[in-house]
Formats: C-alpha cells, structure tokens, sequence
C-alpha cells in the first residue's frame, strides 16, 4: 500500500475513566472497514514486493468451531505481518462451496436420497442452503478480524471458477493423463460413488472374528478366521504362507465354501500372514485391499456380492436384499446352525471408512474417470524437498502420502453438486469428445458444441453425467489466485506463491492434489513454503468435529464477552509455541483477556497522563506510524525471544514499552541476562543479533524471510 496516509473514520478517543474493554469499540473499528472497502484490496505500487497466500477456502457445511477461528487468526497474523514489512499482500478469500457435505445436508433436512431428486431441483436447493450457511461463515470472519480481501470472495461453486477448472482438466486432455476404466475402487454405499484413497480415513472398531471350518474336497478340513462372512458366496481361494508348516500337506487341494459348497482352491502366498487367526485367510471379491490385489494377480473371476447400495445380490442366496451388518449376523447364525461354526473372537478391527460420512466402505467394481499419479510419484517427491515446510518435520506427512499410493486417482463422482465433466459421447461410435476450454459446460443439460462426430460424422452426443471429485476443483486454487490463463505477467511474477498454510489433516488431498496438478500443468512446485499447523482439541485434547458433539462456538463467546477477538489471537501467539494442535479451553481466553485489559489500562493511563492525542484511524501511516504497527519488525528483526522461565521472560507490559517510555520506539534490546538494554548502551561495531523466530508470525522462519 505505499507509505500514502489512509482517510478512515474517526473511532473516538480513549478514556481513561474506562475501567474494562468496551466491545462497541470492535463493532466501530468494524464499521469503519465497511465504509472503506477496499482497505485490503490488492494494489501494489510499481517496484513493491508481492506476498501471495493461498488462504484454505473453508468449506461452509456449518458455523466455524473456535479451532477454526484461531487457526484463520495465525493466517491473518502472516498477512498482517507481511504488510507491515511493506510487501503488498494478496490475502484473498473464498468459499469451498462443491461436494457431497452440501448434498447430504440437504438429503438430511429432506429425507430425500439425492438419486430421487430431479437433478435441477436438488441443484438449486443445494445453493439454497449453501448461501445461508456460507453467507454466516463470511460473517463470522469478519467479526474475527480476518484482514482478507472479503470484497472480492471467490466461491468455488461459481460459473468462473467451474469453468477455470473445466479448463485446466481440457487443457490436460490431450496430453494423455486421463483414462477410462472398470475396475475395482473404493465405494461408499451412502455417498452412492466411488472414491479416492484419500477420501478413506481408518479407525479401531469393535469386530468379531469368526472361526469356521471349510471342509476339503478329500479328507478333513482347513480352519479359517475371517471379520467378512456375509462374503462367503464372493471367496474364489484360500491362501496360506509358503513356509506354514501347519498347511504344508493342503498346498494345491481343494475346500468347498461353508453355505454355498463351491471348490476353491488353497494356494500358497506371501501375503497369507501365519500370526493372524487361523493362518490360513479367505479370498473374497472383495473384502479389503488384499483381496484387490490378490484377485488381479491370480487371474480369479470376482462375484459381486455387494452393490452400490450396501445390499447383499442375488449371489448371496440366503442372505439377499440385507444390508451388510445385517448379512454378517444372520451369516453367522447359518453357520452355527450348519456346523461349520467353531467360535467368535471379539477383535478391535481396522476398519476403512468414507471420511465424511464415517461410515464402512466397500471395495466395489465401477467405471470411472480416472488420472494418472503413480508415474508422477518421484517427481512429487522432488516436488516435497524443493518446498520449505514449517514445521520442518511436515514435509514427511506428504512424502508418506505419496509412498502409499497404490491406484490412479479415481476422479469421477456420482452426484450432482460439484463441477462436471465437459466430456460428450458419440451416439452412433462412442468416440469421446472434449470441446474448446473458456465456458462452463453442463453435459447433462447444454446441447453438444459439435457440429458432428470427427470419427464417423454422426450429429448425435450424449453428455457425460458424472462430476469431478470436488479436489479436482480446491487443486487450482493457486493456479486460479495467480491468474492462469488470464493474466501471463502477473502468474509469471507470482508463481510459485508465497505461501500455503494449511492443517495437516488436510495434506494428503488439498496440499497433495495441488502439487500434482501444478506438477501437470506447469513442472513447478506450487509454493515456495508451506507452513501446516495443528488441529483443534477440546479440553481433553481429541479433535473438535461437530459429529463428535465437542466444538466450541465461536459466536456465544463473542456474544457473552467472554472472550474477544484479540484474546483468541493471542491464545493462539502464546510465548514459547510451536504450533502443535490447540485446546480449545476457556480457561486460557480468561487469561489472555486478563492479560490484555492489564496492558490496555496502563497503555491508557500513560498515554491520558502525558496528553498525547489519541490515535484515530482517520490519518494513519500503514508502514508503521504507530508504535504498535513498528513493534512486530522490530521484534521478528531482533534478538531471539528469551526462553520461558528464564529473567525477563513472560513480560506481559512488553507491548505498552514504547508508552511508558515515550520515545515512540519499539520494544529494547534484551542483555545477556533478558533485561531491556538502551539502544545507545550496545557497543558501536557491535554485529546485528540473530533474528527472532516467532512461532506464528514467523512461522518458524516462515513469514518474513524472503
């Protein structure tokens, strides 16, 4: 912004006879933003340095918990920061509006499944409800002080920002990366889709492990232990290990199926694990990602057991039409009462479950869309050393994640609420066509932009009906804040951006995907740093998730003054942090306020006893006229904080220094011993001390290094 003075309203003076904070003087400070709405705006002068953040563009399937708020807080520090340091800072703001949390919302609220809608009608309803809640959210990070540039918001659910992302997808076309195919993947039979490795989350549930007996087709029997019986009628083989002394005498003989007495075969594989169960396991189409594996090495012809509801087929006889828990328990009743039943073994379970509706998936074959990742796998990799991460130790979360990739990003959904596939289908050949990129297309609904098929001159297309994974569309954001395809010199300046902060449960998709698509797009890392803090925990340190009934809301507080604006960011600034996950905990806001009304009141009284003029925010330097604006250089550029317990730390007055001091100046330069030290007192020659790394501003060395 220059070092020109900003005309901003007046907010009054401060009186000395006020014993605690006033919230109204929030609510006027928020006034005066709205009568100047371009105070955050985006405007460099000719020769300023740019800092470009992509801020994570929440997804508004509710109001934020106090996790979140403090979480945007530490951004908005990083921007405020960055500007104090005199770079023009582009912090933009944007709503992550696609997906399938808006569209169970409104299956929820309806009680109506999204396939009985008509497409259009459920479209429209689902921007019906994520404008109240989204247009709440927006509030709400205003309230918080968030200094982005909320006059220009950008919601992903956009015409501009569906056809930008329609684009990069056309403009990857014809390199070859997407393909088509029907093949096992992971399926959620609430979503009713198919989804991505990164959408599977495990947890420990309780399990039975049932013991059974598969008689042989000779003499005897072969004991198997399992947690998936409803599969019975899908097992095409048993395997044991090579080296199991136990099965040494079974290898290539055959046992018949309890319940449906079809012959498998009993094979021998490494993967067959001899200290689990029985030792011997059963291959099922398909039970859990061995059996995936395991059926496309052997050559087994799968069965489909299960559908895209969660209802057992007609393969399963008897146990036809339950849904899977149900099929497990009346499985076991046959077994028990057909003898083939030896005992039930209660187990924690790792069970593979839809990240956003917590329940288990299934491993189902389907056709979708489908892009290459594994080949990219070392270039990725690449990708995690050439970025600086914050904490370092981070940088390991996405190198894991790209480690454990075993499948090509399934990218195709079977809903309604995301963007779609600009894809048509000749009628007559089938040949697949991807018009021009530039306009936002609807295949579902807009008529083909073909005047015939180039492969057999037919006039005929069917539009695609499936959608993008909604990381399809959060995975350009950067490209999209950097104004790819619009503005060359400006992306050219601008790319790779500054700065991507970000939670870590969040790098295996939105940090992931993002290094793939601009490794696609561009053969560049997305970001020079990324700086990935930690979660939200309540008071006994899980996860706040709103499923879990354990979030704190935000507005109560701010409604009761228990606990403004400053107080949370403080909370969050605390001396001696490293960003490790936060407890949401009422105890430490009352102390932050305390500690704020201590140094407002003496900051007051010094500035009432000396007659000072007040500062208003009609006239004001934005480099730093006020000695509150030039305290956070002075400190990120000076001598390290002094660690916790040691003379001189935890000084709470250290902010209202230059007040009581009257010289206008910034905090002193701390001794040996952490006491406050003149400036004139420090030897001339002497070297500059080390920098002071911050935990939040810095961001451990992220924020102002260059």
């Amino acid at each position: 912004m220059g070092s020109a003075t900003l005309d901003r309203p007046s907010m009054g003076e401060p009186k000395l006879r006020e014993k605690t904070w006033e919230p109204a003087y929030e609510e006027d400070v928020l006034k005066a933003w709205r009568v100047e709405p371009d105070l955050y705006r985006f405007s460099p002068e000719p020769g300023q340095p740019t800092y470009v953040i992509d801020t994570p563009p929440p997804y508004p399937s509710g109001s934020w918990h106090v996790g979140a708020v403090m979480a945007y807080a530490m951004i908005d520090m990083i921007a405020r920061a960055q500007r104090m340091l005199g770079r023009a800072v582009l912090f933009p703001f944007g709503l992550d509006r696609n997906g399938i949390n808006i569209e169970r919302t409104v299956e929820k609220k309806t009680g109506k499944a999204l396939h009985r809608w008509d497409r259009e009608a459920f479209i429209q309803e689902c921007r019906k409800e994520i404008e109240a809640i989204g247009n709440g959210l927006l509030e709400l990070a205003v309230r918080v002080g968030m200094s982005a540039d909320f006059d220009h918001t950008y919601y992903t659910d956009s015409d501009e920002y569906r056809a930008f992302s329609q684009a990069i997808f056309l403009e990857l076309w014809p390199k070859g990366l997407f393909y088509r195919g029907e093949r096992p993947t992971f399926w959620c039979p609430v979503c009713e889709t198919p989804l991505a490795e990164a959408d599977i989350d495990y947890e420990e549930r309780p399990s039975n492990l049932v013991w059974m007996k598969f008689p042989l087709t000779s003499k005897g029997e072969i004991r198997i232990a399992t947690t998936r019986p409803e599969l019975l009628a899908a097992c095409r083989a048993v395997i044991v290990h090579p080296d199991d002394a136990r099965f040494a005498g079974l290898h290539g003989k055959k046992a018949r199926v309890p319940l449906y007495d079809h012959e498998v075969p009993i094979l021998t594989h490494p993967t067959a694990k001899p200290e689990f169960g029985s030792g011997a396991a059963m291959i099922c189409s398909y039970g859990d990602m061995v059996d995936l594996q395991l059926f496309r090495e052997l050559r087994l012809e799968p069965v489909k057991a299960i559908d895209e509801h969660g209802k057992m087929t007609d393969a399963a006889g008897p146990l036809k039409g339950l849904k899977v828990e149900a099929a497990r328990a009346k499985a076991i009743e046959l077994l028990r009462a057909g003898g083939f039943l030896e005992k039930l073994e209660p187990i924690q379970h790792q069970t593979p479950i839809c990240s956003r509706t917590l329940n288990p998936i299934e491993f189902l074959s389907s056709d979708a869309w489908y892009l290459k990742q594994l080949e990219f796998r070392d270039d990725l990799r690449r990708l995690a050393q050439e970025m600086e991460f914050r904490p370092t130790r981070h940088r390991q979360l996405v190198l894991d994640w790209i480690d454990s990739l075993t499948i090509d990003w399934p990218i195709s959904r079977l809903r309604y609420y995301h963007t779609e596939i600009p894809l048509w289908y000749c009628k007559k050949c089938g040949e697949t066509l991807a018009p021009p990129p530039g306009k936002y297309y609807r295949p579902w609904k807009d008529p083909a932009p073909f005047a015939k098929c180039p492969k057999c001159n037919s006039k005929e297309f069917v539009g695609e009906q499936r959608v993008f994974d909604t990381w399809m569309d959060s995975s350009v954001s950067n490209l999209f804040l950097t104004r790819y395809h619009t503005d060359p010199d400006f992306f050219g300046a601008n790319f790779p951006l500054s700065l991507r902060p970000q939670g870590r449960e969040i790098v295996r998709t939105w940090l992931y995907y993002t290094m793939l698509k601009s490794w696609l797009v561009h053969r560049s890392k997305p970001f020079r740093r990324v700086f990935i803090h930690g979660l939200g925990l309540d008071a006994r340190g899980r996860a706040m998730h709103r499923t879990q009934g354990n979030v704190i809301d935000p507005w109560p507080y701010q409604a009761a003054r228990r606990r403004r604006d400053p107080a949370l960011r403080r909370g969050r600034d605390e001396p001696g942090r490293r960003l490790p996950d936060q407890r949401g905990e009422d105890r430490r806001g009352r102390e932050v306020r305390h500690e704020a009304l201590e140094r407002r009141a003496v900051h007051l009284f010094v500035r009432g006893a000396g007659g000072r003029e007040a500062p208003t925010l009609r006239r004001m330097d934005p480099r730093g006229a006020e000695p509150a604006r030039r305290f956070v250089p002075r400190r990120l550029r000076g001598p390290e904080p002094v660690p916790p317990g040691e003379p001189g730390s935890g000084l709470p007055l250290e902010p209202v220094r230059p007040a009581l001091r009257g010289d206008g100046e910034g905090p002193r330069v701390r001794g040996r011993h952490g006491r406050p030290m003149d400036a004139a007192r420090v030897p001339a020659g002497s070297p500059a001390p080390p920098r002071a790394r911050h935990p939040v501003l810095d961001g451990q060395d992220l924020a102002v290094r260059v």
